[in-house]
């Protein structure tokens, strides 16, 4: 606590003393500055009065919990709270990928006046006036990956879909050449995957080489089966020779279609595959062990930032009694860096730890412009 409190005031001196110098060369107005010493007073107040014991009791929604993202995210939430051993009490509920649920567990939540609300990895299209329940009632909703910012809602937590789907879209384009056949695995309830899908058709739209095969959309409730059957059925189809290449919104789609190449005894040199995401366990790994997988190229997201800034933000809105728009100093997405991972570079990564701060392998030393907001995260 000490630590934080020394942090924050020399934060404080910091912007009084860049407030004075503004002052004294006249580009900042007597009002102006007694407006921001107003501000930098009240949110020392917050921090020398915050009362670490207090029970802050979070509704953690799944858009579905049985996808290995949220599993990621819920552990570094968890972790997250023990490191800072906060009084924090997750109520985790699952809508199984149905909207028509998540609507509900968010009016449930609102009922039971939790202190704050998390959703993860949904699609909230269909969850306007839930979630303008919550702002009514004062309670703030965090989402991680919604697709961006949503309105009543705090912030979104995520990579840039939209950035990071350049970066796998242009691996593929420069590994296939000039002409190719591409199949795509999306998931609509994914807004953050459907993103995903749609920059890579953008890019795909400006190489008339390569043709589109399939856009398929999987069952939620049966990802890996589902992945696997209609991979199946598109090698009965076109076969091998015939697939150059499959886009995967994400690594779980990714780790069926390689496991079916496999089981056929294909290897990335017939057709290979790319995704999103760069989980250990069926995507990495297999990417380390068998340079023969059919999956070459994932971007790795940190989920373990995703729980810790998810903390970070509750601990300043819940305990510190800070606006919103203090908590994330104006911003309303918080991007976190994914580096991309290929074949011929994961050899670089130590197993089972995640590459959210790494190298961008494929891009070299790459410096994002995203508008990052670790820099003024607690603890740090």
């Amino acid at each position: 606590m000490k630590k934080i409190t020394a942090i924050f005031l020399a934060l404080v001196l910091t912007l009084g003393l860049m407030t004075g110098c503004s002052h004294s060369s006249g580009t900042q107005n007597t009002q102006d500055n007694t407006e921001q010493q107003n501000q930098q007073q009240n949110t020392t107040v917050s921090v020398q009065n915050v009362d670490e014991s207090k029970n802050v009791i979070i509704s953690y929604i799944h858009s579905n919990a049985a996808i290995q993202a949220s599993v990621s995210t819920e552990e570094a939430m968890i972790n997250a709270i023990k490191a800072r051993n906060l009084n924090f009490t997750l109520d985790i509920q699952d809508a199984t990928g149905d909207t028509a649920n998540l609507s509900s567990m968010i009016e449930d939540a609102v009922a039971k006046k939790v202190d704050a609300i998390v959703i993860d990895y949904a699609d909230l299209r269909s969850t306007t006036s839930s979630l303008q329940v919550a702002a009514n009632a004062g309670i703030p909703v965090i989402t991680i990956d919604a697709g961006g910012y949503v309105p009543n809602t705090v912030c979104d937590i995520t990579m840039n879909n939209y950035e990071n789907a350049g970066k796998l879209g242009v691996y593929t384009i420069n590994r296939l050449g000039t002409t190719g056949n591409v199949i795509i695995f999306d998931l609509d309830i994914s807004a953050g995957v459907r993103q995903r899908c749609a920059v890579f058709e953008a890019i795909l739209s400006e190489n008339s080489g390569i043709k589109v095969l399939e856009d398929y959309n999987v069952d939620v409730d049966k990802i890996q089966q589902d992945t696997m059957d209609a991979m199946e059925t598109f090698l009965q189809k076109y076969g091998i020779d015939g697939i150059d290449a499959v886009y995967c919104g994400w690594d779980e789609a990714a780790y069926a279609v390689s496991l079916v190449l496999k089981q056929h005894g294909y290897t990335n040199e017939d057709c290979f595959v790319v995704g999103m995401d760069g989980h250990w366990g069926c995507t990495l790994g297999y990417m380390q062990q068998d340079k023969e997988w059919a999956q070459v190229a994932t971007v790795v997201q940190a989920f373990d930032k995703y729980g810790e800034l998810t903390i970070d933000i509750i601990y300043k809105l819940c305990l510190m009694g800070m606006t919103p728009e203090q908590a994330m100093n104006g911003r309303t997405n918080a991007y976190v860096r994914a580096p991309l991972v290929t074949i011929d570079t994961v050899d670089e990564l130590e197993p089972n730890v995640l590459a959210g701060y790494a190298n961008d392998f494929y891009y070299g030393d790459y410096t994002n412009p995203t508008d990052y907001v670790f820099s003024y995260e607690l603890g740090e």
